[in-house]
């Protein structure tokens, strides 16, 4: 897995340097998607190295990006292995400058992220893990190993992390019925990376999100230890639309779950 994660983090390195250079253009031409969702040509980019290099270093495992056609469910449900892309995670915020868009590329093995790499380029700092392997942090030239929960670590109240561009009323509701004490808005899969530097205790989404964008994220925060759950049970992927229906909640310590019964309901 070693060998897999050293690819990957090389190619979602590529990757950003392709959308730096789209984002330190005088302009980025916003386009819209069937959805209404925003796209640049900074995301085109992005998911043709990408596939590119994933085809050329892993051809026998099958690709699936917010930015290709879709593979139809049939097909989808036969594959042992995949990876699961999200060329530019966080466009809105690529759009708004505020540098916290990320590269998400994750390899699934049927309905499990077994691992993972997010790549924030215009904040120069990269989060990869794996199954079996642990996770890390690149920033700048450190290097630091994220090391794996463990139920002693508590502090009174809890922090939580939250979408910048997504957020609902609900969700706020939720974290205080919890008690959390403080909530820090980010954007893209970097949520998921905050908690799983334990910067936070939980991340609570109650719309439905794309599995491409949970999935790197997913993987970092299980090699640690952490869990994500929908309704109580294992946050699963490859699903038909790809798309968790129900929202998820994220931990980095799961003794939380006992402490705080409500976060199995959500």
């Amino acid at each position: 897995m070693q060998a897999v994660l050293e690819v990957i983090t090389t190619i979602a390195h590529s990757a950003g340097k392709e959308i730096l250079e789209v984002y330190r253009g005088s302009t980025v031409k916003v386009e819209r998607k069937s959805d209404d969702s925003p796209i640049t040509v900074a995301d085109r980019r992005s998911h043709q190295l990408i596939l590119r290099q994933l085809q050329l270093h892993f051809p026998d495992i099958p690709i699936v990006s917010e930015e290709a056609p879709a593979v139809p469910y049939e097909q989808r449900q036969q594959w042992s292995f995949f990876w699961l892309v999200d060329p530019l995670d966080g466009t809105k915020e690529f759009i708004s400058r505020n540098g916290e868009f990320t590269v998400n590329i994750a390899l699934l093995h049927r309905d499990i992220p077994v691992a993972g790499v997010v790549y924030a380029p215009a904040l120069q700092t990269m989060y990869w893990g794996a199954q079996g392997y642990g996770a890390w942090k690149q920033q700048g030239g450190q290097i630091v190993h994220l090391l794996r929960q463990t139920s002693e670590e508590h502090h009174d109240g809890l922090i939580a992390v939250g979408s910048r561009s997504h957020a609902k009323p609900e969700e706020e509701q939720v974290l205080q019925q919890l008690g959390v004490t403080e909530i820090r808005r980010i954007g893209s899969a970097l949520k998921f990376c905050l908690v799983a530097e334990k910067q936070a205790d939980l991340y609570y989404r109650s719309s439905p999100v794309w599995e491409w964008d949970t999935a790197a994220g997913h993987a970092i925060l299980n090699a640690i230890g952490g869990m994500v759950l929908s309704r109580g049970q294992p946050l699963r992927y490859n699903t038909p639309d790809l798309k968790h229906t129900n929202g998820f909640v994220c931990v980095w310590n799961p003794s939380l779950l006992d402490r705080y019964p409500l976060l199995k309901t959500l």
